[in-house]
């Protein structure tokens, strides 16, 4: 609750860990969405337009949080990693 929450989106998944925790979508080969204050009950929110790009068509898409600062599961980064969602674009 009341922590700093950044989206990671990317086309391609990777596998950086630290600890028992696992990043999945790559913020160096994808996007970083601006840093978003947490709720009071750990929830945020990003509003994504899709444009309507035919390229877009298909395409894979791999969505993950990143938060902190925390005393959470990667101690290395100080932040927590929600599990990460891989979705389609139809």
């Amino acid at each position: 609750p009341t922590s700093t929450a950044w989206l990671v989106m990317s086309s391609w998944p990777t596998q950086i860990g630290c600890g028992p925790c696992s990043l999945r979508a790559d913020p160096w080969n994808g996007f970083l969405f601006p840093g978003i204050a947490t709720d009071a009950h750990g929830d945020a929110q990003q509003l994504i337009p899709i444009p309507n790009a035919p390229w877009l068509l298909d395409m894979p898409l791999v969505a993950q949080w990143i938060v902190g600062p925390a005393t959470g599961l990667c101690p290395a980064l100080n932040t927590d990693f929600s599990t990460a969602l891989n979705f389609r674009l139809q």
